[in-house]
């Protein structure tokens, strides 16, 4: 019966660290229940969702599809609730923003994904009676700060707005591109 005991331990102790990384997403579902101060239960309540599915999601299947809008969504509502006086960014604030900007990113990913991985892809719809003007939708993943400013030049932007906004939110490119 000892044994018995002793090998059941050590086989839950096993199970709870299986030395597996935790999904992008996954932790990022933690870190803004987290930052909610929300139980999984409050968190799911919120949601409209299953405790169970909440658990789910910060564990075994990380959320993908609209479940990422959704908690994007809910980052950004936080966001607007915490901002600190006259607007400044507070470190709570940023970790809400750099939140959304996760749950958008692995949303992106998993269209680029379900579009057969390319990474760039340009859609040309003809004028129908509904919309009589041609468009084209232009996807592209940029990648490091020279793709990026020439993704802001293509857009019709200002390179200088891409120098702006890593000002804005205190980031630095990781490396020369």
């Amino acid at each position: 019966m000892a044994c018995q005991c002793l090998t059941w331990h050590v086989i839950v102790l096993g199970m709870a660290y299986q030395g597996k990384k935790r999904h992008v997403a996954s932790q990022a579902v933690i870190d803004l229940r987290k930052a909610l101060a929300l139980t999984q239960q409050a968190f799911a309540v919120k949601l409209k969702s299953a405790i169970t599915t909440v658990a789910r999601w910060e564990t075994t299947h990380p959320p993908h599809g609209q479940t990422l809008i959704r908690l994007a969504e809910e980052a950004q509502k936080a966001r607007k609730a915490s901002r600190g006086q006259d607007g400044e960014r507070t470190p709570e604030t940023q970790k809400l923003i750099d939140l959304m900007d996760t749950f958008k990113r692995l949303y992106l990913d998993e269209v680029f994904a379900n579009l057969g991985g390319m990474e760039k892809i340009l859609l040309r719809f003809h004028a129908t009676k509904a919309d009589p003007e041609p468009s084209v939708y232009f996807l592209a993943k940029l990648r490091g700060t020279d793709e990026i400013r020439a993704g802001y030049g293509l857009a019709g932007m200002s390179p200088a707005l891409f120098d702006h906004h890593e000002r804005l939110y205190g980031r630095k490119s990781e490396g020369k591109d």
